[in-house]
Protein backbone atom coordinates (compact mmCIF):
# COMPACT_ATOMS: atom_id res chain seq x y z
CA UNK A 1 0.00 0.00 0.00
CA UNK A 2 1.13 3.72 -0.84
CA UNK A 3 0.42 6.48 0.72
CA UNK A 4 -0.07 9.20 -1.44
CA UNK A 5 0.34 12.76 0.06
CA UNK A 6 -0.81 15.82 -1.42
CA UNK A 7 -0.03 17.38 -4.76
CA UNK A 8 3.58 16.15 -5.05
CA UNK A 9 5.30 15.34 -8.39
CA UNK A 10 5.79 11.18 -9.42
CA UNK A 11 7.90 10.30 -6.52
CA UNK A 12 11.84 9.72 -6.87
CA UNK A 13 14.28 7.39 -5.05
CA UNK A 14 16.11 9.10 -1.85
CA UNK A 15 19.46 10.03 -3.11
CA UNK A 16 22.66 9.12 -1.41
CA UNK A 17 24.16 5.59 0.07
CA UNK A 18 24.11 3.94 3.37
CA UNK A 19 27.77 3.48 3.12
CA UNK A 20 29.25 0.05 4.72
CA UNK A 21 28.75 -1.13 8.51
CA UNK A 22 32.50 -2.16 8.48
CA UNK A 23 34.62 -0.65 11.17
CA UNK A 24 36.12 1.93 11.25
CA UNK A 25 33.50 3.68 9.12
CA UNK A 26 30.65 3.76 11.70
CA UNK A 27 32.69 4.90 14.63
CA UNK A 28 34.11 8.14 12.09
CA UNK A 29 30.70 8.63 10.59
CA UNK A 30 28.84 9.07 13.92
CA UNK A 31 31.68 11.12 15.82
CA UNK A 32 31.31 13.46 12.72
CA UNK A 33 27.73 13.62 13.24
CA UNK A 34 27.56 13.71 16.78
CA UNK A 35 30.38 16.27 17.67
CA UNK A 36 30.42 18.07 14.51
CA UNK A 37 26.84 17.58 12.87
CA UNK A 38 26.57 20.72 10.93
CA UNK A 39 29.57 20.12 8.84
CA UNK A 40 28.84 16.44 8.74
CA UNK A 41 25.66 17.32 7.14
CA UNK A 42 26.43 19.90 4.96
CA UNK A 43 29.20 17.04 3.11
CA UNK A 44 26.41 14.96 3.04
CA UNK A 45 24.21 17.48 1.44
CA UNK A 46 27.02 18.24 -1.48
CA UNK A 47 27.38 14.83 -2.36
CA UNK A 48 23.60 14.26 -3.50
CA UNK A 49 23.50 18.15 -4.76
CA UNK A 50 21.61 19.72 -2.33
CA UNK A 51 18.73 17.04 -1.76
CA UNK A 52 17.42 17.83 1.61
CA UNK A 53 15.97 14.22 1.76
CA UNK A 54 19.19 11.65 1.38
CA UNK A 55 20.67 8.59 3.08
CA UNK A 56 23.78 8.41 4.95
CA UNK A 57 25.16 6.50 7.80
CA UNK A 58 25.25 8.45 10.69
CA UNK A 59 25.73 5.36 12.78
CA UNK A 60 23.27 3.44 11.88
CA UNK A 61 21.68 3.61 8.03
CA UNK A 62 19.69 6.69 7.99
CA UNK A 63 17.68 8.31 5.41
CA UNK A 64 18.20 12.51 6.89
CA UNK A 65 15.35 14.87 6.76
CA UNK A 66 16.54 18.15 6.24
CA UNK A 67 13.12 20.50 4.74
CA UNK A 68 10.24 21.50 7.03
CA UNK A 69 7.81 19.70 4.68
CA UNK A 70 9.37 16.49 4.85
CA UNK A 71 10.05 16.95 8.69
CA UNK A 72 5.91 18.53 8.91
CA UNK A 73 5.26 15.13 7.38
CA UNK A 74 7.21 12.73 9.60
CA UNK A 75 5.69 14.40 12.65
CA UNK A 76 2.40 14.24 11.87
CA UNK A 77 1.88 10.98 10.34
CA UNK A 78 -0.09 8.47 12.14
CA UNK A 79 1.61 5.33 14.10
CA UNK A 80 0.82 2.88 11.66
CA UNK A 81 2.67 4.94 8.64
CA UNK A 82 6.10 5.87 11.02
CA UNK A 83 6.60 4.71 14.29
CA UNK A 84 9.37 3.92 16.44
CA UNK A 85 11.95 2.14 16.70
CA UNK A 86 11.24 -1.02 18.77
CA UNK A 87 14.46 -0.84 21.20
CA UNK A 88 15.60 1.57 23.48
CA UNK A 89 17.93 4.26 21.74
CA UNK A 90 17.49 7.60 20.08
CA UNK A 91 18.95 6.73 16.61
CA UNK A 92 22.58 6.89 16.95
CA UNK A 93 22.32 7.30 20.62
CA UNK A 94 20.98 4.88 23.73
CA UNK A 95 20.55 5.49 27.28
CA UNK A 96 22.78 3.48 29.66
CA UNK A 97 21.41 0.80 31.27
CA UNK A 98 23.45 1.04 34.22
CA UNK A 99 21.17 3.84 34.69
CA UNK A 100 17.68 3.17 34.04
CA UNK A 101 17.85 -0.83 33.82
CA UNK A 102 15.51 -1.05 30.67
CA UNK A 103 12.90 0.60 32.52
CA UNK A 104 9.71 1.19 29.82
CA UNK A 105 9.78 4.83 30.18
CA UNK A 106 7.46 6.89 27.28
CA UNK A 107 10.08 8.20 25.85
CA UNK A 108 12.27 5.01 25.09
CA UNK A 109 8.79 2.77 24.48
CA UNK A 110 7.14 2.52 21.13
CA UNK A 111 3.45 0.82 20.03
CA UNK A 112 1.26 -0.32 23.62
CA UNK A 113 4.25 0.07 25.91
CA UNK A 114 4.17 3.83 24.98
CA UNK A 115 0.77 4.10 25.45
CA UNK A 116 0.64 2.45 28.67
CA UNK A 117 3.86 4.83 29.74
CA UNK A 118 2.84 8.03 28.43
CA UNK A 119 -1.12 6.96 30.11
CA UNK A 120 0.83 6.95 33.47
CA UNK A 121 2.87 10.63 32.83
CA UNK A 122 0.05 12.26 31.47
CA UNK A 123 -2.26 11.45 34.72
CA UNK A 124 0.93 12.29 37.21
CA UNK A 125 1.20 15.84 35.71
CA UNK A 126 -2.89 16.61 35.43
CA UNK A 127 -2.57 15.41 39.09
CA UNK A 128 0.11 18.28 39.45
CA UNK A 129 -0.23 20.81 37.45
CA UNK A 130 -2.00 23.06 39.68
CA UNK A 131 1.07 23.03 42.32
CA UNK A 132 3.83 24.06 39.47
CA UNK A 133 3.68 27.77 40.17
CA UNK A 134 3.54 27.09 43.93
CA UNK A 135 6.65 24.66 44.13
CA UNK A 136 8.36 27.29 41.30
CA UNK A 137 7.90 30.42 43.86
CA UNK A 138 9.02 27.76 46.19
CA UNK A 139 12.42 26.01 44.46
CA UNK A 140 13.23 28.39 41.86
CA UNK A 141 13.12 31.98 42.91
CA UNK A 142 14.84 31.22 46.53
CA UNK A 143 17.74 29.33 44.31
CA UNK A 144 17.76 32.53 42.13
CA UNK A 145 18.51 34.48 45.05
CA UNK A 146 21.79 32.34 45.91
CA UNK A 147 23.43 33.21 42.61
CA UNK A 148 24.70 37.08 42.96
CA UNK A 149 27.04 35.64 45.50
CA UNK A 150 28.55 33.57 43.03
CA UNK A 151 28.79 36.31 41.12
CA UNK A 152 29.99 33.63 37.85
CA UNK A 153 27.08 30.77 37.05
CA UNK A 154 27.66 28.43 34.18
CA UNK A 155 24.58 28.52 32.45
CA UNK A 156 23.89 24.57 32.10
CA UNK A 157 24.91 23.18 35.43
CA UNK A 158 23.28 26.43 37.02
CA UNK A 159 20.07 25.37 35.70
CA UNK A 160 20.80 21.53 36.37
CA UNK A 161 20.91 22.48 40.04
CA UNK A 162 17.72 24.62 40.05
CA UNK A 163 15.43 22.66 38.16
CA UNK A 164 16.33 19.06 38.99
CA UNK A 165 14.57 19.94 42.55
CA UNK A 166 11.65 21.61 41.04
CA UNK A 167 10.93 18.63 38.88
CA UNK A 168 11.45 16.36 42.19
CA UNK A 169 9.50 17.89 44.07
CA UNK A 170 6.95 19.29 42.01
CA UNK A 171 6.01 15.84 40.82
CA UNK A 172 6.94 13.32 43.80
CA UNK A 173 7.65 15.89 46.79
CA UNK A 174 10.71 14.82 47.40
CA UNK A 175 14.55 16.08 46.76
CA UNK A 176 17.50 13.66 45.69
CA UNK A 177 20.73 14.59 45.68
CA UNK A 178 21.76 17.12 43.32
CA UNK A 179 24.86 16.02 42.61
CA UNK A 180 23.46 12.79 42.23
CA UNK A 181 20.92 13.82 39.60
CA UNK A 182 23.67 15.89 37.71
CA UNK A 183 26.35 12.87 37.60
CA UNK A 184 23.53 11.28 36.57
CA UNK A 185 22.26 13.54 33.63
CA UNK A 186 25.61 14.05 32.26
CA UNK A 187 26.26 10.32 31.79
CA UNK A 188 22.47 8.86 31.04
CA UNK A 189 23.55 8.70 27.06
CA UNK A 190 26.41 7.23 25.11
CA UNK A 191 26.98 6.73 21.11
CA UNK A 192 25.53 3.73 19.35
CA UNK A 193 26.34 2.58 15.42
CA UNK A 194 25.43 -1.26 13.77
CA UNK A 195 29.14 -1.92 14.17
CA UNK A 196 29.63 -4.39 16.78
CA UNK A 197 33.18 -3.91 17.13
CA UNK A 198 32.98 -0.48 17.43
CA UNK A 199 29.89 -0.58 20.11
CA UNK A 200 32.42 -2.26 22.46
CA UNK A 201 35.35 0.41 22.15
CA UNK A 202 32.65 3.30 23.07
CA UNK A 203 31.41 0.91 25.97
CA UNK A 204 34.73 0.78 26.86
CA UNK A 205 35.69 4.69 26.03
CA UNK A 206 32.27 5.91 27.59
CA UNK A 207 32.16 4.08 30.74
CA UNK A 208 29.76 4.94 33.27
CA UNK A 209 31.70 5.76 36.90
CA UNK A 210 30.95 3.67 39.80
CA UNK A 211 29.64 6.81 42.12
CA UNK A 212 27.02 7.54 39.05
CA UNK A 213 26.00 4.07 39.16
CA UNK A 214 25.60 4.48 42.98
CA UNK A 215 23.89 7.96 42.45
CA UNK A 216 21.39 6.81 40.01
CA UNK A 217 20.24 4.04 42.98
CA UNK A 218 20.28 6.72 45.61
CA UNK A 219 18.07 8.60 43.69
CA UNK A 220 15.51 5.85 43.11
CA UNK A 221 15.38 4.93 46.62
CA UNK A 222 14.38 8.85 47.30
CA UNK A 223 11.73 8.45 44.71
CA UNK A 224 10.48 4.93 46.14
CA UNK A 225 10.71 7.05 49.73
CA UNK A 226 8.00 9.95 47.97
CA UNK A 227 4.74 9.83 49.85
CA UNK A 228 3.20 10.00 46.52
CA UNK A 229 4.63 7.05 45.27
CA UNK A 230 1.86 4.49 46.41
CA UNK A 231 -0.80 6.72 44.68
CA UNK A 232 1.19 6.28 41.71
CA UNK A 233 1.83 2.91 41.91
CA UNK A 234 -1.84 2.63 41.55
CA UNK A 235 -2.14 4.34 38.39
CA UNK A 236 0.91 2.07 36.91
CA UNK A 237 -1.17 -1.07 38.01
CA UNK A 238 -3.91 0.24 35.77
CA UNK A 239 -1.62 1.05 33.07
CA UNK A 240 -0.28 -2.83 33.75
CA UNK A 241 2.73 -2.44 35.70
CA UNK A 242 3.77 -3.94 38.48
CA UNK A 243 7.04 -3.75 38.84
CA UNK A 244 8.05 -1.18 41.76
CA UNK A 245 11.68 -0.57 40.43
CA UNK A 246 10.57 -0.37 37.15
CA UNK A 247 7.75 2.30 37.92
CA UNK A 248 10.35 4.35 40.21
CA UNK A 249 12.87 4.30 37.42
CA UNK A 250 10.22 5.46 34.88
CA UNK A 251 9.59 8.86 37.18
CA UNK A 252 13.80 9.07 37.37
CA UNK A 253 14.03 9.16 33.73
CA UNK A 254 10.66 11.51 33.72
CA UNK A 255 12.27 13.97 36.39
CA UNK A 256 15.84 13.68 35.35
CA UNK A 257 16.01 13.50 31.89
CA UNK A 258 12.60 14.48 30.56
CA UNK A 259 12.00 17.58 32.26
CA UNK A 260 14.99 19.16 34.02
CA UNK A 261 17.46 17.51 32.00
CA UNK A 262 15.75 18.71 28.74
CA UNK A 263 15.23 21.99 29.87
CA UNK A 264 18.57 23.03 31.46
CA UNK A 265 19.78 21.79 27.90
CA UNK A 266 17.76 23.37 26.26
CA UNK A 267 18.28 26.61 28.32
CA UNK A 268 21.94 26.94 27.91
CA UNK A 269 21.90 28.07 24.35
CA UNK A 270 18.87 29.97 25.09
CA UNK A 271 20.21 32.04 27.87
CA UNK A 272 23.72 32.50 25.38
CA UNK A 273 21.42 33.96 22.55
CA UNK A 274 19.93 36.10 24.80
CA UNK A 275 22.71 37.54 26.62
CA UNK A 276 24.35 38.08 23.50
CA UNK A 277 21.85 39.56 21.13
CA UNK A 278 21.11 42.87 23.29
CA UNK A 279 18.48 44.64 21.01
CA UNK A 280 16.22 41.27 21.78
CA UNK A 281 17.25 40.90 25.54
CA UNK A 282 16.34 44.71 25.72
CA UNK A 283 13.10 44.76 24.24
CA UNK A 284 12.22 41.49 26.07
CA UNK A 285 13.30 43.32 29.55
CA UNK A 286 11.36 46.17 28.57
CA UNK A 287 7.84 44.06 28.04
CA UNK A 288 8.65 42.26 31.32
CA UNK A 289 8.68 45.65 32.89
CA UNK A 290 6.11 46.79 31.73
CA UNK A 291 3.87 43.37 32.64
CA UNK A 292 1.61 43.47 35.44
CA UNK A 293 1.77 39.26 36.53
CA UNK A 294 -1.45 40.39 39.08
CA UNK A 295 -3.82 41.33 35.42
CA UNK A 296 -1.74 39.31 33.01
CA UNK A 297 -0.11 35.64 32.89
CA UNK A 298 3.12 35.23 31.71
CA UNK A 299 2.04 33.58 28.60
CA UNK A 300 0.07 36.53 27.36
CA UNK A 301 3.85 38.34 26.74
CA UNK A 302 4.19 38.36 22.96
CA UNK A 303 7.97 38.97 22.75
CA UNK A 304 8.84 36.85 25.19
CA UNK A 305 6.69 34.13 23.50
CA UNK A 306 8.52 35.24 20.24
CA UNK A 307 11.93 34.74 22.05
CA UNK A 308 11.08 31.47 23.17
CA UNK A 309 9.98 29.78 19.56
CA UNK A 310 13.36 31.55 17.95
CA UNK A 311 15.53 29.76 20.71
CA UNK A 312 13.51 26.62 19.80
CA UNK A 313 13.59 27.15 16.48
CA UNK A 314 17.68 27.74 16.28
CA UNK A 315 18.24 25.52 19.24
CA UNK A 316 15.81 22.21 19.51
CA UNK A 317 16.11 19.57 21.77
CA UNK A 318 16.45 16.92 20.87
CA UNK A 319 18.37 17.89 18.13
CA UNK A 320 17.31 14.73 16.12
CA UNK A 321 14.23 12.07 16.23
CA UNK A 322 13.96 8.51 14.28
CA UNK A 323 10.88 7.07 12.96
CA UNK A 324 10.78 3.66 11.06
CA UNK A 325 8.65 3.29 7.79
CA UNK A 326 6.00 0.20 8.63
CA UNK A 327 5.18 0.38 5.12
CA UNK A 328 5.40 1.81 1.58
CA UNK A 329 4.95 5.59 0.98
CA UNK A 330 5.63 9.00 -0.67
CA UNK A 331 7.26 11.54 1.30
CA UNK A 332 6.52 15.19 0.14
CA UNK A 333 9.54 17.73 0.11
CA UNK A 334 10.42 21.15 -0.65
CA UNK A 335 9.94 22.03 -4.52
CA UNK A 336 7.81 19.80 -5.29
CA UNK A 337 9.26 17.10 -4.69
CA UNK A 338 8.60 13.55 -3.62
CA UNK A 339 10.81 10.86 -2.70
CA UNK A 340 9.59 6.69 -2.45
CA UNK A 341 9.85 5.73 1.10
CA UNK A 342 9.72 1.95 1.69
CA UNK A 343 8.76 -0.26 4.24
CA UNK A 344 11.57 -0.75 6.58
CA UNK A 345 13.47 2.33 6.01
CA UNK A 346 14.63 4.74 9.28
CA UNK A 347 13.81 8.24 8.83
CA UNK A 348 15.09 11.19 10.95
CA UNK A 349 14.18 14.45 10.92
CA UNK A 350 17.37 16.63 11.59
CA UNK A 351 15.85 19.28 13.39
CA UNK A 352 18.13 21.99 12.91
CA UNK A 353 18.42 21.73 9.37
CA UNK A 354 14.42 21.84 9.24
CA UNK A 355 14.15 24.77 11.66
CA UNK A 356 16.86 26.88 9.49
CA UNK A 357 14.76 25.71 6.04
CA UNK A 358 14.87 29.16 3.67
CA UNK A 359 12.02 27.84 2.01
CA UNK A 360 9.90 28.92 4.94
CA UNK A 361 11.65 30.79 7.44
CA UNK A 362 12.69 32.90 4.39
CA UNK A 363 13.89 36.63 6.37
CA UNK A 364 17.37 35.80 7.50
CA UNK A 365 16.59 32.22 8.25
CA UNK A 366 20.50 31.46 10.25
CA UNK A 367 20.33 34.23 13.01
CA UNK A 368 18.68 34.62 15.54
CA UNK A 369 15.67 37.29 15.02
CA UNK A 370 12.67 36.88 17.46
CA UNK A 371 10.28 39.36 15.24
CA UNK A 372 9.61 36.86 12.65
CA UNK A 373 7.23 35.38 14.96
CA UNK A 374 5.21 38.56 15.85
CA UNK A 375 5.34 39.55 11.93
CA UNK A 376 4.00 35.86 10.99
CA UNK A 377 2.80 33.72 13.69
CA UNK A 378 1.93 31.15 12.03
CA UNK A 379 5.54 30.03 11.79
CA UNK A 380 5.07 28.83 15.34
CA UNK A 381 3.64 25.47 13.14
CA UNK A 382 6.76 25.01 11.45
CA UNK A 383 8.75 24.27 14.76
CA UNK A 384 8.79 21.00 15.79
CA UNK A 385 11.00 21.15 19.10
CA UNK A 386 10.45 18.73 21.64
CA UNK A 387 8.90 16.15 18.53
CA UNK A 388 5.87 18.17 18.72
CA UNK A 389 3.71 19.10 15.68
CA UNK A 390 -0.10 21.00 15.68
CA UNK A 391 -2.61 18.47 14.65
CA UNK A 392 -0.03 15.89 14.50
CA UNK A 393 -1.70 11.56 13.98
CA UNK A 394 1.14 10.34 15.82
CA UNK A 395 0.89 9.62 19.59
CA UNK A 396 4.70 11.26 20.17
CA UNK A 397 4.56 14.74 20.81
CA UNK A 398 6.00 15.45 24.10
CA UNK A 399 4.09 15.03 27.22
CA UNK A 400 5.70 18.09 28.93
CA UNK A 401 5.99 20.46 26.01
CA UNK A 402 3.72 22.70 27.54
CA UNK A 403 4.63 22.88 31.12
CA UNK A 404 8.11 22.93 29.68
CA UNK A 405 7.48 26.27 27.51
CA UNK A 406 5.91 27.50 30.71
CA UNK A 407 8.73 26.84 32.82
CA UNK A 408 11.12 28.49 30.67
CA UNK A 409 9.17 31.38 30.10
CA UNK A 410 8.64 31.59 34.13
CA UNK A 411 12.43 31.04 34.60
CA UNK A 412 13.58 33.31 31.59
CA UNK A 413 11.41 35.99 32.29
CA UNK A 414 12.30 36.17 36.15
CA UNK A 415 16.18 35.71 35.33
CA UNK A 416 15.50 39.02 32.81
CA UNK A 417 13.39 41.16 35.30
CA UNK A 418 14.95 40.90 38.33
CA UNK A 419 18.97 40.32 37.50
CA UNK A 420 21.61 41.52 35.10
CA UNK A 421 25.28 39.24 33.73
CA UNK A 422 27.11 39.22 31.27
CA UNK A 423 27.94 36.33 28.56
CA UNK A 424 31.97 36.53 26.97
CA UNK A 425 33.58 34.40 24.56
CA UNK A 426 30.28 31.96 23.39
CA UNK A 427 30.39 30.65 20.38
CA UNK A 428 26.88 29.43 19.40
CA UNK A 429 27.55 27.19 16.06
CA UNK A 430 25.66 23.98 14.85
CA UNK A 431 29.15 22.43 15.47
CA UNK A 432 28.76 22.40 19.21
CA UNK A 433 27.75 19.61 20.28
CA UNK A 434 25.77 21.51 22.93
CA UNK A 435 24.86 24.55 20.68
CA UNK A 436 27.34 26.34 22.48
CA UNK A 437 31.16 26.32 22.97
CA UNK A 438 32.66 26.33 25.37
CA UNK A 439 30.15 23.89 26.79
CA UNK A 440 30.50 25.52 30.45
CA UNK A 441 29.85 29.16 29.16
CA UNK A 442 28.71 31.12 32.36
CA UNK A 443 27.02 33.99 32.76
CA UNK A 444 29.19 36.64 34.90
CA UNK A 445 28.87 39.37 37.07
CA UNK A 446 25.54 38.14 37.87
CA UNK A 447 23.76 40.30 40.45
CA UNK A 448 20.76 42.21 41.04
CA UNK A 449 19.16 44.71 38.58
CA UNK A 450 19.13 48.15 39.87
CA UNK A 451 21.24 47.06 43.20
Amino acid sequence: MTDTPGKQGSPIPVPGSYGTSFFPMPMLEVIGFLTKTGDYTEKQLKKVGGATVFKAHPGIPTILLCNNVSAEFFFKAPNDLLEREDVQRFGPVEPQQKLIKHCNTAILSSGEMHTRSRGLIDEILRRRGNLMMSTFERICLEGFKQWPAQGKVPIEDGFQRLTAPFVFQWLLGVTPNIDDVVGWQNKIVGPYTDSGLTNLMFKLLVRVPGKVVAGSERITEVVRSSSLFSEYMELARKQGFTDEDNVARQLVFVCAFNMSGGISRFLLPSVTAISINTDARARMIAELDAWDPEKTDINDLPYLEAVLFECMRLYPWPRFIHKKAHRDFVLPADNGLAYQIHKGDLLMSHTPFVHRDATVFKNDPLNFRPQRFIDEPGLKDKVFTFGWARNQAGSYGCAGRSPAEYLWKLLVGHLARNYTWEVRGANLNLNNTLDVSPGDVAMEGFKQRNA
